[in-house]
């Protein structure tokens, strides 16, 4: 029998000796360790509310309740809650096999999310449950115990006599999550800190609004009533894509195959922001702005996993804020999409990438025709063919200029006179387009786009009335019949916006 490195003999199978040691890990280095996953509030308490839905409840409530460093973070819901053995295996780090297939209304995966996502923010986590007839068992980590005994020493029972277990006493069912011992939330602020308890219920209403987005399908779900509360405040749902909304275009939907199942991709573009109320723009803007909104958005089971950006694939740009796209995905495919614990990241499958570069390919374009284009649905009575513009766009080397059209029916009429006036007309185009300020009029679009003024023809001004008139009469005295009259104005750039007013003059000089 040969000699292990112990110097003592041992079997070997092969090269694999059936000697072995346990090496448990140091339970406070290790619980320190998980405190390091990097979760976010927001994600935290997400990951509470999936366990919650999960568990079949039908409604959450989450309370932030302000007493400086004995302040908490609380999550109540009705669901079907858990006795003694099947709480004690929860709190347990890494409950259960992130490879074990999952019922479909489950939304967990590692059996880490309760607890990896409370240490983050808090030493002490606990959770109270009942099953409906049962009574209320609890148990809690407290990461100052654990590191004081240097062992995993799961205590029984809650500290003191709180008032949230009343809550859980007068529901049939449900549990009760509990955050104490806020390290990373209060950083050490006495009650009468008025700064940090502003900072405290700021990062509620964040909260709450990142609630809103992860599970705005669940609470618009009319099957089965769901909702959220944060501090009596009800959470609403964003949709992120308008599907509501008259104007928002549903491109064609597309199923790709992923192994022996269905990836689910339907595009969509958003309408443009003249078609939008301000309520409307504002809303759909989403929490990060128009432009980190725009891309995929990730549906694992209808929660929400990441949204905006194009998973590495293309860049961010402006002109493509409207184009939004909605991926379906199961629980079983966790491992083919890489979505970490904090089910806040993903990365594509080598085999879709190439499908999903085409689709958003083919949505940004559309999305870019609709803002190019100040999202006007042309008229009818608009002629085929380009417009002519009042302004060229043109590139000198490595500039971009902006020149008048001085073939424009418009500045040609106010060039038709004696040689003194058409040099002063000159000189004030030159001047014109020399001083455009192109560098500010980017800026601006970029900074506060809702705030460009575009033509809308449900709002004509004097001036366009005044010189549509003027250029119609004209067209007409020159001997043109007023259909070609209309046909004429209606190619013309501004006035194709505004096919009511051409309309009204086409009546007025037939």
């Amino acid at each position: 029998m040969a000699a292990c490195c112990t110097g003592k003999p041992c079997r070997w199978v092969g090269l694999v000796t059936e000697d072995f040691e346990v090496v448990p890990p140091d339970p406070a280095a290790l619980v320190e360790s998980l405190r390091a996953f990097g979760y976010s509030v927001e994600a935290s308490v997400a990951d509470l509310v999936d366990n919650s839905i999960t568990a079949g409840a039908d409604s959450v409530e989450v309370d932030f309740v302000w007493s400086g460093e004995d302040s908490m973070v609380l999550l109540v819901d009705d669901g079907h809650g858990m006795d003694e053995s099947t709480l004690r295996s929860a709190m347990r780090p890494g409950s259960s096999n992130p490879l074990a297939h999952r019922d479909g209304n489950d939304l967990g995966r590692f059996g880490l999310g309760l607890k990896t996502a409370s240490f983050s923010h808090a030493r002490s986590l606990t959770v109270a449950s009942k099953v409906s007839g049962g009574q209320i068992h609890v148990r809690r980590w407290d990461l100052d115990h654990v590191g004081a005994v240097g062992a995993w020493q799961l205590l029984i029972g809650p500290s003191g006599d709180p008032d949230w277990l009343r809550r859980l006493e007068a529901l049939d069912s449900g549990t009760v999550v509990v955050w104490e011992k806020l390290d990373r939330i209060i950083e050490g602020a006495s009650d009468d800190d008025e700064k940090a308890r502003i900072r405290f219920y700021e990062l509620r209403s964040h909260v709450e609004n990142h609630l809103g987005v992860v599970f705005h399908r669940f609470l618009t779900n009319s099957k089965r009533p769901f909702s959220i509360k944060s501090n009596d405040n009800t959470v609403l749902p964003w949709d992120p894509f308008l599907a509501d909304h008259e104007s928002t275009q549903w491109l064609p939907l597309e199923e790709l195959p992923l192994r022996d199942l269905r990836v689910t991709v339907q595009p969509y573009v958003l309408p443009h922001h003249s078609r939008l109320t301000d309520e409307q723009h504002k809303n759909a803007a989403g929490p990060d702005g128009w432009n980190a909104s725009q891309g995929f958005y990730l549906y694992r089971a209808d929660r929400m996993i990441s949204w905006g950006g194009w998973l590495g694939g293309l860049k961010v740009e402006e002109h493509y804020k409207l184009a939004r796209i909605s991926i379906d995905i199961s629980q079983n495919m966790d491992s083919a999409w890489d979505i970490d614990v904090r089910k806040a990241r993903a990365r594509p499958p080598g085999p879709l990438r190439d499908d999903l570069r085409r689709i958003a390919t083919a949505t940004r374009s559309r999305a870019s025709e609709v803002y190019r284009h100040r999202g006007k649905l042309l008229s009818k009575m608009r002629p085929a063919g380009d417009p002519v513009p009042v302004w060229h766009r043109r590139k000198v080397g490595t500039s971009i200029r902006y020149t008048l059209n001085r073939k424009h029916a418009v500045l040609l009429e106010a060039m038709d006179g004696p040689k003194e006036q058409k040099q002063a007309v000159r000189r004030v185009l030159d001047l014109a387009q020399r001083t455009l300020p192109v560098a500010q009029i980017a800026v601006d679009a970029y900074e506060a786009p809702e705030g460009q003024a575009d033509p809308d023809p449900g709002d004509v001004d004097g001036v366009i009335v005044d010189a549509a008139r003027v250029m119609f009469k004209r067209f007409v005295d020159n001997g043109m019949d007023p259909q070609t009259a209309k046909t004429q104005l209606l190619n013309l750039e501004p006035f194709f916006n505004y096919p009511g007013v051409i309309e009204a003059l086409f009546e007025e000089f037939a």
